[in-house]
């Protein structure tokens, strides 16, 4: 039996061993009840996921996952799958810091508890790896059945930067109050006045009611699957491999929340990684569009283009600190919901 085992669908056991055993500890033994996250306990869990998705990008040199015949007829190398695995890890990761800045937008509008941060994003992590892993493995069939997709791709992800370039010059809002899903959530169920702990439900006399700290859940979700438009198609024009792209999606998703807790209160000091991020998703649109005449950007070239425009625009944020951004002093209060009755 073990003679006709691919040693190839050894990094995937690898993969589903790591993030189970971590969700495992996480979930059952380090945070059974609720209460607020240390900067050294933030500082040490990035690092640890750091760490485990570097570590994981060695497997994916030595054993590599089964390979796929890429656009240009070739076959993936094991190199390939490493180089691809890294830039979209970084790609993701990056992408995740803007991410997080809606999230604390989210959690002071709904004056959520900080002790109740923690259970929100661990469940919130847990919905974004089952509906990563659709749209992942959905988006692999669609190329490998329409490959003009990847075209569509690029020319998206060219007008989403440009986009991002335009936004950062206007005064950014997150208009919670008027957000269709925040009020259909209010009209069509039963909601307590407060937060009750960090209960996502409550009965009351025979009745189930949602609390408020479910509806923050339910719009946390909700603006991943916007922040999946732009990540999924990113992942998909650096490798057309589901697995390259699922592993390093989930990975720098996984490492999401501890790297919450650790930028939450540094926030103002990455202004421009949101203008590197546009250059970087107009790079990687028009690397996919250049092979429609036949011009390939070797992917070693690729990474380290990625890198450097992160990076730059990193170190720019720090040498040039931009104005301290108001908005959290112009976030409305929580709005009254629908008390107990």
């Amino acid at each position: 039996m073990l003679d006709n085992f691919d040693p190839h669908y050894l990094i995937i056991l690898i993969f589903s061993v790591t993030v189970t055993f971590m969700m495992i500890l996480d979930l059952g033994l380090l945070n059974r009840k609720s209460s607020k996250t240390t900067l050294k306990e933030a500082l040490f869990w990035t690092c640890v996921w750091v760490f485990i998705s570097l570590t994981y990008s060695a497997a994916v040199y030595y054993l590599g996952f089964p390979p796929i015949r890429t656009a240009s007829g070739k076959m993936e190398t094991n190199y390939i799958q490493f180089i691809d695995y890294l830039s979209a890890y970084i790609i993701e990761l990056s992408l995740s810091v803007d991410n997080i800045f809606v999230m604390i937008l989210i959690f002071n509008y709904f004056k959520t508890p900080e002790e109740y941060h923690k259970k929100v994003l661990f469940w919130g992590i847990i919905s974004v790896i089952l509906m990563r892993g659709i749209f992942i493995f959905i988006g692999e069939a669609l190329i490998h059945h329409f490959h003009w997709i990847l075209y569509g791709f690029g020319v998206f992800l060219i007008y989403t930067g440009i986009k991002m370039l335009v936004k950062k010059g206007e005064k950014e809002e997150v208009n919670i109050e008027n957000n269709k899903l925040v009020k259909f959530m209010r009209r069509r169920f039963r909601m307590t006045a407060d937060y009750e702990g960090d209960k996502f439900f409550v009965r009351r006399r025979g009745i189930i009611f949602i609390t408020p700290l479910f509806l923050v859940l339910i719009v946390i979700e909700s603006t991943d699957l916007v922040f999946a438009l732009d990540s999924i198609p990113a992942v998909f024009t650096i490798t057309e491999n589901g697995y390259v792209a699922f592993t390093s999606n989930i990975f720098a998703v996984m490492g999401l929340r501890s790297m919450y807790f650790l930028l939450s209160s540094v926030m103002d000091k990455f202004k421009y990684l949101g203008v590197g991020l546009a250059f970087v998703l107009m790079f990687i649109g028009i690397k996919m569009l250049l092979e429609i005449v036949h011009i390939e950007i070797p992917v070693h070239y690729s990474l380290i283009v990625v890198v450097g425009i992160i990076t730059t625009s990193i170190l720019y944020s720090s040498f040039k600190p931009a104005k301290k951004r108001d908005k959290m002093n112009h976030i409305n209060p929580v709005p009254e919901t629908s008390h107990v009755e």
